[in-house]
């Protein structure tokens, strides 16, 4: 008799959890369904080897703390409030291209990787574990210590700065801007309250002799503010809530930059203002959109802009300007609401002074004109151009002006230039013009008088244009060595 043996094999399956993808749909609360894509919300903590991307323009806030774990990947391209901590644990990649607040601390553990080319600002200590990593091009703030240990390492070229002490940080590969600071102020944070000054109330949020930085006005989480009195600030402004975030726009509060090193408008959002008065001689940046309703004043220093963003003065009062000169000037992209009347423009390259004047004498449709000045030598004569028979040979080497209206139409204007920094103006005055290009070449365009010229050689030029009809670029061009005629 034969005897079988039954062997019975059992076959255990694993089970391998896919990794999941969140996307918002909109900006709105971390928990609410309606911010994501197919309503799916990204459980906390987040799981291993899931993705987070907040969209571009997308502004989402998280109240409670806020845990990544394992090969997690987190990519912030709009804005991120969280109302809590920040744990990364092992091996998690956190891109931060928007904007990133928290609001408590923020731990880096176990390989994890901060990749840092917006601004991420903290209010608590910033801890840096196990051979984690920052790899930072834009801006890093903490309003608190940052410490690290075992073997962390930072790098880049941009901007890290810390109120309270920096410890067991490797920063021998940074190649940016590293500023420690050890005063106790740490400025003002309106976290969705409600601010009101009276006619006489100042609110000063004052910096001492420990710099800008500490002193910072942040507006988050839907705050607003009603101004009829002052604010003076010596840092800088960040605005994470709404472009309403100042209510009752009547052009009576004013905000004063009163700081020693430059300041910055910021955030994630737009803002209005009342009035803004600039009184620090190394200047405001704007990083944001920001328009001025009442009077935007120069006491010292000028306003920057960068390419994207532009200083909007709503007021058409053409005094809503006031002050302005050689180094109390536009850097950038200022645009200007108008009615009748003569209006500067105190556009600058940074060092040389190139303002523009319209004097509106026919406003049609038209509601504003938008000014930049553009830094180029390189700027050509097209074939033939000439202001009644007398040809034009060169054009001044320091640039040319734009100017871009809304869609209105039945403008009519004079437009007044002056350019400096040149090197090669001509021996007279009345050797220059205005040319104006509309998509094409430059051209001679409305009417010229040499009795409107003013300035030679490398000294300061200007040059009028009248009767003139639409925006676009604008340079001055010169003859050669004899007055152009005298009335075109």
């Amino acid at each position: 008799m034969k005897s079988w043996l039954l062997f019975i094999v059992f076959f255990i399956p694993c089970f391998v959890v896919d990794a999941a993808t969140y996307v918002t749909l909109n900006s709105g609360e971390w928990a609410d369904s309606g911010t994501w894509l197919e309503g799916l919300v990204p459980p906390i903590p987040i799981n291993s080897n899931d993705s987070i991307i907040i969209n571009t323009s997308h502004e989402v806030n998280l109240t409670g703390d806020f845990t990544v774990n394992s090969t997690s990947k987190m990519v912030v391209n709009g804005s991120l409030l969280i109302e809590g901590d920040v744990i990364l644990n092992n091996s998690v990649s956190f891109y931060i291209r928007g904007n990133l607040m928290v609001d408590g601390t923020f731990t880096i553990n176990n390989t994890s990787d901060v990749r840092i080319e917006g601004d991420c600002l903290t209010t608590q200590d910033v801890e840096m574990n196990q051979t984690s990593s920052m790899i930072n091009f834009g801006s890093f703030t903490t309003y608190g210590n940052f410490i690290g240990t075992n073997l962390n390492s930072v790098s880049g070229q941009g901007e890290i700065n810390a109120q309270g002490i920096i410890t067991g940080i490797n920063v021998t590969s940074f190649l940016g801007e590293l500023n420690q600071y050890t005063s106790a102020k740490v400025g003002l944070t309106n976290y969705g309250c409600y601010i009101k000054t009276g006619s006489d109330d100042v609110i000063y949020i004052d910096g001492g002799s420990q710099g800008n930085f500490n002193v910072n006005f942040n507006n988050t989480k839907n705050g607003k503010l009603t101004l009829d009195g002052t604010i003076i600030i010596e840092g800088d402004l960040n605005n994470y809530s709404a472009d309403s975030a100042f209510n009752g726009i009547d052009g009576v509060g004013n905000i004063v930059f009163k700081g020693t090193s430059t300041q910055k408008i910021g955030g994630s959002k737009s803002i209005n203002l009342e009035s803004l008065t600039i009184d620090n001689p190394n200047g405001l940046l704007i990083d944001e959109d920001v328009t001025i309703h009442g009077i935007l004043d120069f006491n010292s220093g000028s306003v920057s802009t960068n390419d994207f963003d532009t200083l909007i003065i709503k007021n058409t009062n053409v005094n809503a300007i006031n002050n302005q000169g050689d180094i109390r000037t536009v850097i950038g992209n200022l645009r200007r609401y108008l009615a009748f009347g003569t209006y500067n423009y105190p556009l600058s390259s940074g060092g040389d002074y190139l303002p523009a004047v319209i004097d509106i004498t026919g406003l049609g449709s038209m509601k504003y004109v938008s000014a930049k000045f553009t830094s180029t030598s390189s700027e050509t004569v097209p074939s033939g151009l000439n202001v009644e028979g007398t040809p034009i040979v060169e054009f001044l080497d320091r640039g040319y002006w734009t100017f871009t209206p809304d869609n209105g139409t039945g403008v009519t204007y004079d437009i007044t230039l002056t350019s400096s920094g040149h090197t090669n103006g001509g021996a007279e005055s009345g050797q220059h013009a205005i040319f104006k290009r509309d998509g094409g070449d430059w051209e001679n365009v409305g009417l010229h008088n040499n009795a409107t010229q003013s300035g030679s050689g490398t000294d300061a030029i200007t040059v009028k244009r009248s009767g003139l009809t639409g925006f676009s670029d604008f340079i001055i061009g010169l003859s050669e060595a004899w007055p152009l005629p005298v009335v075109l």
